[in-house]
């Protein structure tokens, strides 16, 4: 019984992780950026005081949360952002429903 609870969820895991197939690097990246837009408008910070906090660039925020402007951004990045935004790293790649 103890089996059949941790591959059920397991699978129910796997299959939230893996929302985001059929999605392209550019959606991703739309969606990434709408994350971060989202969480820091529901904590009233600005582009500045976000970049200031994650310790980025501010040119960084503004390319992420650009849907027209493309940027890759490293997983360290990420972390900080998640840290600066009080989240975590999944709310900021959860592309299944970009807020």
């Amino acid at each position: 019984m103890i089996f059949l609870k941790l591959f059920v969820y397991y699978i129910l895991r796997y299959i939230k992780i893996m929302g985001c197939f059929g999605m392209t690097y550019g959606e991703k990246l739309i969606a990434l950026g709408l994350n971060i837009a989202y969480y820091r408008k529901l904590r009233l910070l600005t582009q500045e005081k976000l970049a200031e906090k994650a310790d980025v660039s501010i040119s960084t925020i503004r390319k992420l949360e650009n849907p027209n402007m493309f940027t890759g951004i490293t997983f360290e990045k990420i972390c900080r952002l998640a840290a600066a935004l009080d989240v975590t790293e999944s709310d900021l790649l959860d592309f299944r429903n970009p807020k």
